[in-house]
């Protein structure tokens, strides 16, 4: 993995052996080369490097040693000036829950207030978050800063509270204003996967020449370069579990809209099954009441027959009085004549 070790690192090339977004290397550039540091924040602040006198790690971790998997908290708290507190991470996993999480270490890093101490000697907090993932799918913000504001005149209830993300997903949507500041430099450094990548970016940047050579410099530490693997290592199993948690979830709402379709088309059949069976009892009245009707036909056709048989009688009767009554007028006519 690695070329000799006497080689300057302009002088080697393809594949980088960590990803530059190797969040222990990134551990170990911020807490052991101050002027990479210094260089960062200002451009994330938005401050000239003058402005920064003083720039300290408060919690710097001794590079080299074992950190078990709890205890990979790799972010770094920094203090500007001895007054702004800063926390910086970098972030490669998406867990989907960067804006709880970085609020969650936002308000742990402004709450350091001691008993007795007045409220007004809080000390200005950022937290500023590297991501290699987009926290919020909707924005296409490269360097976002996040403050609490009036929401309706918009103006600020404090300055020493606010959220910043750097998503280097977005970094050729940067501004002008980030492009004055040099973010989106930093921003292709840390995406870079080769070391011709590197040369050429830093070959007029003099802040990333000095932070890429110091990295290379730490990672022939052996003791550093092994931590490195181990986390580079860890990284690519939790990506691996976050892609089979992720499918799984995509499965999982598959199989959620096929169970609710099927529902839906259960719900559909019970409602055809509800209408066919009213209209079988519909058809079954309609039957019945056919059946009356024709009982009541039936009924009528044989009052009609006993009708028109008494009517023919009536007419036979009739005809042989009308015969009577033809032959008695007969003979009293034939009487006259004698």
């Amino acid at each position: 993995m690695k070329n000799e070790k006497t080689k300057n690192w302009h002088d080697l090339s393809g594949k980088l052996w960590f990803s530059m977004t190797n969040d222990y290397l990134f551990r170990a550039l911020m807490q052991e080369h101050r002027d990479s540091l210094k260089e960062l924040v200002a451009a994330l602040l938005g401050w000239s490097s003058e402005d920064i006198r003083t720039v300290t790690v408060e919690n710097p971790i001794v590079l080299g040693e074992s950190i078990s998997a709890k205890d990979f908290m790799l972010d770094v708290r920094v203090c500007l000036n001895d007054y702004h507190t800063l926390n910086l991470e970098m972030q490669v996993l998406n867990e989907s829950n960067w804006p709880d999480r970085s609020l969650s270490y936002l308000c742990r890093l402004f709450d350091k207030l001691f008993k007795g101490q007045n409220y007004t000697e809080a000390k200005p907090s950022h937290q500023i978050g590297i991501t290699s993932f987009s926290p919020f799918e909707d924005r296409e913000d490269f360097y976002a800063t996040y403050m609490l504001l009036n929401t309706k005149s918009y103006k600020r209830y404090t300055d020493k509270f606010s959220i910043s993300v750097l998503d280097l997903t977005k970094v050729d949507n940067a501004t002008r204003e980030d492009k004055e500041r040099g973010l989106d430099k930093w921003a292709r450094m840390y995406r870079c996967t080769t070391w011709e990548e590197l040369k050429e970016l830093a070959a007029d940047n003099p802040a990333i020449e000095k932070a890429v050579g110091y990295m290379y410099m730490m990672s022939e530490e052996e003791r550093i370069r092994e931590q490195m693997e181990y986390r580079e290592e860890f990284l690519i199993r939790e990506k691996m579990k976050q892609a089979q948690m992720e499918k799984y979830e995509r499965d999982l709402k598959v199989i959620k809209g096929n169970l609710k379709e099927a529902r839906g088309d259960l719900e559909q059949t019970r409602g055809d099954l509800e209408q066919t069976r009213g209209d079988l009892e519909q058809t079954r009245g309609d039957l019945e009441q056919t059946r009356g009707d024709l009982e009541q036909t039936r009924g009528d056709l044989e009052q009609t027959r006993d009708d028109l048989e008494q009517t023919r009688e009536d007419l036979a009767k009739a005809q042989a009085e009308i015969s009577s009554l033809r032959a008695e007028n007969a003979r009293l006519k034939g009487q006259e004549s004698q």
